[in-house]
């Protein structure tokens, strides 16, 4: 899913804290681009959870 870069970043950072995820909010630029991202990934369902609930 993720290009060639991407996927080998992500696992050396992973690699590197030992499997956790708090490495992705390390530092506020960090973790507001994350926090963003996965807004964005999850948006349509949390949209469609809040429209039927209003």
């Amino acid at each position: 899913m993720l290009g060639n870069g991407a996927e080998d970043a992500f696992r050396l950072s992973m690699i590197g804290s030992g499997g956790n995820l708090k490495v992705f909010w390390s530092n506020g630029l960090v973790g507001s681009i994350t926090t963003l991202a996965i807004r964005s990934l999850f948006w349509p369902v949390i949209d469609g959870l809040l429209g039927r609930a209003g």
